[in-house]
């Protein structure tokens, strides 16, 4: 009995009624807040609001010039209703791979039942949740951040059922490449590091405290080293020089991956070239750099035309500074008058 083609079946029919209900409940045109500044820059290939989501405007760009329908601002709501749709197929697939690995392979229709069933709940479950079917129906981030995270998760997944093989680092490779992306749309995307990390440790050694705590550190040094040092700090770097900058720190990484090589150092090898990938992938925001020289951009906030004024916007310091740990200290800005009024200490505001 062919079982895949009844997940493939099964999968399919997730995905066309998860997009049938987007289709029905999507925003008929532009939607409050950030969505409409996303829609502008969209169709105008403009600069939104630190610290920007380059990917997100040229991929939305691409979506604002499909001509299914006249409104520009449904145009661009389907890049989320797409994306979420997506991430419901991607989420069960992924819980069929997590079940089959639990249980084995499936032998009979009851096995198949046991994988289909409950991974088929569990992606419709995400897809009518309050806050993801929200997201799916307007133009904003979400969605799509939403997208990479679950396939570079499932890529994983992948890498996991695969990972004796020969070239089965290529979809860790994948993943690197992917967070760097998803730089340029939104930083949920980065807590994927910290889980490739852990799970690179448990499937190739055996588990014992004193290494799981070395793993626990080494995926928090990756983490740290995707964000903040390539997103804050590498760009900091090359500023001082910009001319030279990037080449110094390309030509660094790239001898890296040479010695890697060159020595066979198997760790060398995925650690420096992951990073080169996530750089590669983070190179989304020059098209940010490159707009904001245009003259007359209709959406330019904070003119990111040189790496000083780029640099304010990578660091979002438009907005300010709020203590979040240490003693609250008060503060005159506006948009910090109604979390005082409301909450007695960073506690209360995180408890409730």
């Amino acid at each position: 009995m062919n079982f895949k083609l009844v997940h493939k079946i099964t999968g399919l029919v997730v995905f066309l009624f998860a997009s049938v209900v987007y289709l029905m409940t999507v925003q008929p045109t532009m939607s409050f807040w950030d969505c409409g500044e996303f829609l502008a820059c969209a169709y105008t290939v403009g600069v939104p609001h630190p610290p920007g989501a380059p990917l997100h405007i040229l991929v939305g760009r691409i979506f604002t010039m499909i001509p299914v329908v006249g409104d520009i601002g449904l145009r661009m709501n389907f890049l989320s209703v797409f994306s979420s749709s997506l991430s419901v197929l991607l989420l069960y697939m992924l819980s069929v791979r997590v079940i089959r690995n639990w249980r084995g392979p499936e032998k009979d229709w009851f096995d198949t039942i046991i994988l289909t069933i409950p991974s088929a709940i569990g992606a419709l479950s995400l897809a009518f949740a309050d806050s993801f079917w929200f997201n799916a129906m307007e133009a904003e981030v979400y969605g799509f951040g939403t997208l990479l995270m679950t396939l570079s998760i499932y890529l994983l997944m992948r890498w996991w059922d695969k990972a004796d093989e020969p070239g089965a680092d290529k979809y860790l490779f994948i993943v690197a490449y992917i967070s760097g992306l998803a730089l340029g749309i939104h930083l949920l995307v980065v807590q994927v590091v910290f889980l490739a990390g852990l799970m690179f440790y448990f499937r190739r050694y055996e588990f014992n405290w004193k290494s799981f705590f070395i793993a626990i550190g080494l995926s928090a040094l990756a983490f740290f080293i995707v964000y903040p040092f390539i997103t804050k700090k590498l760009p900091s770097i090359i500023s001082g020089a910009p001319e030279v900058g990037f080449f110094v720190v390309m030509a660094i990484i790239l001898g890296a991956i040479y010695w890697a090589f060159k020595n066979d150092k198997r760790i060398g090898k995925l650690a420096f070239l992951s990073i080169f990938l996530v750089i590669v992938g983070y190179s989304t925001y020059i098209s940010a750099y490159m707009r904001a020289g245009v003259d007359n951009l209709p959406v330019d906030n904070n003119d990111p035309s040189n790496m000083e004024r780029l640099l304010a916007y990578l660091n979002r310091e438009q907005y300010g500074e709020q203590p979040l740990i240490w003693p609250r200290r008060y503060s005159q800005e506006p948009q910090h008058e109604r979390t005082w009024k409301l909450y007695s200490s960073d506690l209360d505001f995180m408890w409730k």
